[in-house]
């Protein structure tokens, strides 16, 4: 239910005020022969990652463990995950970092994400303290 809400205000946001989502790349990234991330850790989690279940992301910018509604136009899903690593770190040629968050196993399999395409996102709140 809780994403229905999500979704409803991301629609409205868009089709009404200033647009307050955002639009760019995303890639995947996994637990095992991720060059980029060669220890299977999920740094804002301080735990390993649990490619089956995690619902995370992982984002150079967003503050840890905050919620963000990530949406696929190309299939017209919608997913709440949080932000439990930090990334992506590849770069293209040009030096311009080749996404703009990467999606866990799990977030990419519920989205049908192909590995590297554009996807909408919004920050949904702000973090609450740690445990």
């Amino acid at each position: 239910m809780e994403w229905v809400v999500a979704f409803i205000q991301l629609f409205i946001t868009a089709h009404v005020a200033k647009p307050e989502y955002n639009i760019g790349m995303a890639t995947t990234f996994s637990a095992e022969g991720d060059e980029h991330n060669p220890m299977p850790w999920a740094a804002c989690l301080h735990r390993d990652l649990r490619d089956a279940t995690d619902m995370i992301i992982a984002s150079r910018d967003l503050p840890c463990r905050s919620k963000v509604l990530v949406c696929l136009p190309r299939t017209n899903k919608c997913v709440i995950a949080r932000v439990g690593d930090r990334g992506p770190f590849g770069k293209k040629k040009s030096g311009e970092y080749r996404a703009v968050m990467d999606l866990a196993p799990a977030v990419r399999k519920y989205l049908h994400h192909n590995g590297y395409e554009t996807v909408w996102w919004q920050s949904l709140q702000t973090p609450t303290s740690q445990p």
